[in-house]
Order: structure tokens, then sequence, then C-alpha cells
């Protein structure tokens, strides 16, 4: 990026001098464009230095991140890796992701985005890649209709597209993590005395479960209610914009509940449900549909299970949080791959 920067600078400051004698005033005008070329060639060079310093930066806290061994003996690695400006990154990534393509250059790129990224457009509103605006847009496409059933028998069904990193009980107020590095429930939730969290650990211990489903580049974005329920609230929480990768949150203790995050919550038959939708590198911003605005703004909705609450601008994470009978089964298991509507678990009969 630097370099290209450097490139289109000393362009210019070359066309400069060049426009600037077919007028009057030639010689003036010449010395002008010889002291604007040097000016703008010095402002390239440092502008392509900076960045490679950034980026060679970035780059050795990702190389850390995917080969270095995990947890604490790294602990100030972690923290340097943390220092990064991932909001800016993320904020510049959106940026560029939704700059609008012109009409002959979107069926090229995008297809190779796709291609990049593993996506299968075929349940896509839109399958051909030329039909999307944007990078952006294409992250944040929707399905078709009837492409994402609902299984009719089960009463918590995934809310996402992805891979399950892990399924199972919540422990002591602690929720199980890549690599055993768990973390906080209620810092998660948040929502201070009376908020999500501190609802979620008045439940017996025991009775709480969770499933967090990492949804990938490739995958469809879009996030949806996992069960027929009564959200009560929604809240924002603000944070770091950490990528979210397995590899990631092996090393990182605490990203989830570090990253920021909208976390909807309410009551089904069996309890206290909260679904946190976590927000990773590149995430610009959540985009949300109706009931989750509602939730939001202190509006308590009834959401039925595969409503659409919200799309990801880029991958990212779900983490499902539900009371239920103690020793509940569920039917998915860390490893496993789920889509939207796919059983998480069905009530004991």
């Amino acid at each position: 990026f630097g370099r290209s920067m450097a490139l289109v600078l000393a362009r210019a400051a070359r066309a400069g001098p060049v426009l600037l004698r077919a007028g009057p005033g030639r010689a003036c005008l010449s010395t002008w464009g010889s002291w604007a070329r040097r000016t703008v060639l010095r402002a390239g060079a440092v502008t392509a230095l900076t960045t490679a310093c950034a980026s060679l930066g970035a780059l050795g806290a990702a190389a850390w991140v995917h080969a270095a061994p995990a947890p604490d003996a790294d602990v100030a690695l972690a923290r340097a890796y943390r220092l990064l400006p991932w909001g800016h990154i993320s904020k510049g990534a959106a940026f560029f992701y939704d700059l609008p393509l012109p009409p002959w250059a979107r069926a090229p790129i995008l297809s190779l985005v796709a291609r990049g990224c593993g996506m299968d457009l075929q349940d896509a509103a839109r399958a051909r890649p030329g039909d999307y605006a944007s990078v952006g847009d294409l992250f944040a496409r929707s399905l078709r209709p009837g492409a994402r059933p609902v299984d009719p028998g089960a009463d918590l069904v995934s809310p996402a597209d992805g891979l399950v990193l892990s399924a199972g009980p919540v422990s002591k107020g602690r929720v199980p993590g890549v690599k055993g590095l768990d973390y906080s429930l209620r810092q998660l939730l948040g929502g201070g005395p009376e908020g999500a969290g501190a609802e979620a650990a008045r439940a017996a211990d025991g009775r709480l479960h969770q499933v967090t489903v990492y949804l990938g580049p490739g995958d469809y974005h879009g996030f949806h209610s996992p069960a027929s329920f009564r959200a009560s609230g929604a809240v924002l929480i603000p944070g770091e914009r950490l990528s979210v990768r397995p590899s990631v949150q092996g090393k990182v203790r605490g990203l989830l509940a570090g990253n920021e995050r909208l976390v909807v919550h309410g009551l089904w038959p069996h309890g206290f449900l909260g679904l946190a939708a976590v927000g990773a590198t590149g995430v610009g911003s959540f985009r949300l549909e109706a009931p989750c605005d509602d939730a939001l703004r202190g509006r308590p909705r009834h959401l039925h299970p595969g409503q659409h609450l919200g799309t990801f601008a880029l991958g990212s994470c779900v983490v499902l949080v539900f009371e239920g009978p103690e020793g509940l089964p569920l039917e998915v298991r860390e490893g496993d791959r789920v889509r939207v509507g796919q059983a998480i678990c069905r009530r004991p009969r």
C-alpha cells in the first residue's frame, strides 16, 4: 500500500510541471514545479517508509500469533499484539470494502475474492459475483428464500453458519475457550449488575450451556435467532477488534469477552438465553435488522427460530449461552460444521 501511494504521488509530481508550463510565467512555474516534485517525492518516501514499518509490525505480530506456543508464557507478546491499532485497521478495511467497483471490474475482481475465500454463492440471493457492487456487499450477501430451513423438531438451532469451536456446560461462570483459555461469562454478556451477565450468572451451576460458532471469511455472515424466545433487550458493548481466528483465540486470553460485541438476551422456556455477536478485525460494523434494532431501543420483541437479526461485515464469532436442564444433550460438538437452522438440542421427552 505504501509503495502504491508513493508511486501515485510521484506520478502526480511528474505531471505537475507539464501542466504548469502550459501557461504564462513559465520560468516561475517551472521552479515551483521542481520544488513541488521534490516535496511530494519526499512525502511519498515517508508514506512508504511508515506504512512499510507498520505493515512489518502487523505481519510480525500475525506470524507470532499463528506460530508461537500458547498461552501464558507469551503474556508480553499478547499485550504487544493488542497494542496494534486493530480498530483503525478495521475501519480502514471497511472503508475500502465498501468502495463501489466499476461495473466492468466487478465480475473479475469479486470472482477472485469469492474463490480465494472459498465462498459458495449457490445459496445466495445473487449467485453471480458480478451482481455485487463492492467487496463489502459480497461479504454481507443475503440468502435466497428457503436456503436455510429450520429443523422443526429442534428447540434450539444454530444461529449462524460456521465451525463449532466449543460446545458444553458453563462452569463457575467461565466459558470454555480454544486451547483451554476460558473467559468470564459476565464480562462477555456485560450489562452491569442488572444486565444480561448478571442475569445469566443467577442460573444454577450446571444449568448453563454454551455453543461458540466461528464464521470464516467464506461463510454466510448473517446471524439469526436460535429459538422461539422473548428478546427483552440488547446492548452494544464497545471493545477491541482483534482477529477471532481459532489460532489467535488460543493465544490471547479473554479475546471474545474483550472485542466489540452485540448482545441480545431474553427468556425461553428453560430460562435465560443470550446471543453475543462478536466483532473482529475488518468488521467495521454490524448491519442490524428491525427486531434487533427494537431490542437495542428497549422495545421487547418475540423472536422466531431462524429469524434474521443482523449481518457481520466480515467473518466473526457468535457465542450462544442458554439455560437448560443439567446434562442437556447437545447435537453438535467441537469441530462440527453447522448451518443456520440446524438442530443444537431437543427438549427431553
